[in-house]
């Protein structure tokens, strides 16, 4: 029996294939370079690694994050594995912001890297190989959008104890660059009919970059971020996008350039605010 583990929804695909037939009417070809990695080339039952998906991208295209910003395409990878192994959630590195005049996307260039940790269970019998089948799709831009799809596989043997593949430190030199969280910073946001006011304390005087947020639609990504200090804290105001309701959290990395770095923070939102505070329009 196999199961299959989408990390994303249906209507992306029914979107693709809308990009699809746009995109097919005369743009050059951008061929990434794309292959299934895992951290191990051997697996212990009861013992997780990790596997996924490499992207070496053309020069000048990149590939979108989970929320593409004003436009774009989140790539979709599905697992199809036996139902005794565990896939998670696919870990997303803190991506760029690509400007164009009034909007921007968020994304990635260059060599691109998504994995999942999976874990086989210890009922997996001794000496037979494990097939990790990922299906992927993708959109690539530039100056014009290419769609991608491919189906991978990948092989491992099982052993009494695992051992590293030959793309063990690529995957683990990109687990060191995921977002991770400062248990000091907090962060809220007040709403009024037409911006967020958000709040970041715990920085200790480092200024904060650019916000991403994981959901779509809370704010233009077009829009640029003024931070202003207020003792300990930062304010940004945002106008809002179109999505409604606003979450109770959000979910957002916060880029750090003064220490090159980025850090996932959670919003809370203020739902006791009236929505008629006075505010600097954004």
């Amino acid at each position: 029996m196999w199961t299959r583990y989408s990390c994303c929804s249906l209507w992306l695909v029914l979107a693709m294939a809308t990009v699809v037939s746009a995109a097919e009417i005369a743009l050059p070809v951008a061929e990434p370079i794309v292959e299934g990695v895992s951290s191990v080339s051997e697996f212990a039952p009861g013992a997780p690694f990790y596997a996924g998906v490499r992207w070496r991208l053309p020069e000048g295209w990149h590939l979108y994050w989970q929320n593409p910003g004003d436009s774009g395409m989140a790539p979709q990878i599905e697992w199809i594995v036996p139902s005794n192994v565990q896939v998670g959630a696919v870990l997303w590195p803190a991506p760029s912001r690509f400007k164009n005049g009034e909007y921007a996307t968020f994304g990635y260039t260059g060599t691109v890297m998504l994995v999942a940790p999976v874990i086989v269970g210890d009922t997996w019998p001794s000496g037979r190989e494990l097939e990790l089948k990922i299906a992927t799709r993708w959109l690539l831009c530039a100056d014009t959008c290419v769609p991608g799809s491919t189906q991978l596989t990948v092989t491992l043997r099982c052993a009494p104890q695992p051992s590293p593949s030959t793309n063990a430190p690529a995957v683990y030199a990109m687990l060191r660059r995921l977002p991770r969280r400062w248990p000091q910073i907090t962060a809220s946001v007040e709403l009024s009919p037409t911006s967020a006011w958000i709040r970041v304390m715990g920085l200790n005087g480092v200024r904060p970059g650019y916000l991403y947020p994981r959901d779509e639609g809370l704010w233009p990504a077009g829009y640029d971020l003024t931070w202003n200090s207020i003792g300990q804290e930062w304010h940004t105001v945002v106008p809002l996008g179109p999505r409604r309701p606003w979450p109770e959290r959000v979910q957002a990395v916060l880029e750090l350039p003064e220490r090159t770095t980025a850090v996932m923070i959670d919003i809370i939102t203020n739902r006791d605010i009236v929505s008629g505070r006075k505010e600097s329009s954004p």
